[in-house]
């Protein structure tokens, strides 16, 4: 019974810091939860780092524009989502972000002449 690697003075403090925060109002399982989130993105951008630097390495080009990154980052997310859920996000990415981004790129080289 328990979990043999945690002996009982270890599940005391453990059992004490989790009332400390539910007193200070944070949920314990919330919490993990966002620390183990915290440690997968930190993860994920350490090998995205890891892939940039591999790319640049091997002379091949990059990602020059958000419309770039937006259609890979979809591509990755997409199998995750419901079809009706891709379809709204590649819409909105198509009729509001994109052509924003396009009228701003514009009037920042017009401004840098």
């Amino acid at each position: 019974m328990g979990n043999p690697d945690v002996n009982l003075k270890q599940a005391r403090a453990y059992r004490d810091e989790a009332r400390q925060l539910i007193a200070n109002g944070t949920d314990p399982a919330e919490l993990r939860k966002v620390e183990k989130n915290i440690v997968s993105e930190a993860k994920r951008v350490e090998e995205q780092a890891v892939k940039i630097e591999a790319m640049i390495q091997a002379g091949e080009a990059l990602p020059v524009s958000f419309e770039e990154i937006a259609l890979e980052w979809f591509a990755k997310q997409e199998s995750g989502w419901a079809l009706s859920h891709s379809g709204k996000i590649m819409a909105r990415l198509r009729a509001d972000v994109f052509p924003l981004l396009l009228v701003v790129s514009q009037l920042l080289k017009s401004a840098l002449r």
